[in-house]
């Protein structure tokens, strides 16, 4: 029984992460895949353009596709930190270091010796 609430207090957490990924993932790589697709067809370059304002306005869309297909791997991070609790308490103790570890062991030192203080007659 405590295996089953185990795996489903997983899934509970994976769930809201996935989601988040995915969600961000299409919003951030679908602009630069329908650009790459109208690229590929043949649309692209120069001449496919009748004036060069709508040739300056694919390649300002370029740009701009190709920041959001970036801002995704930087947002994914976040989006790790944000929602998955797990997760950042463990980018805490690597990006933290010694500094956070060394004053959680002074914490946890503490109470051990208040709670056996308490112990001794």
């Amino acid at each position: 029984m405590v295996m089953i609430i185990t795996i489903k207090s997983e899934n509970q957490r994976i769930t809201p992460t996935l989601i988040a990924l995915i969600v961000v993932y299409i919003v951030c790589v679908t602009p630069s895949a329908l650009l790459f697709l109208f690229n590929v067809v043949g649309h692209g370059g120069m001449s496919a353009f009748q004036s060069k304002n709508a040739y300056f306005v694919y390649q300002t869309a370029t740009v701009i596709a190709n920041c959001l297909y970036l801002v995704n791997f930087a947002v994914n991070f976040v989006l790790y930190c944000v929602v998955n609790d797990r997760f950042r308490r463990m980018a805490r103790d690597v990006l933290c270091g010694t500094c956070y570890r060394s004053s959680v062991d002074r914490r946890r030192a503490a109470l051990y010796a208040i709670g056996h203080s308490f112990i001794r007659c």
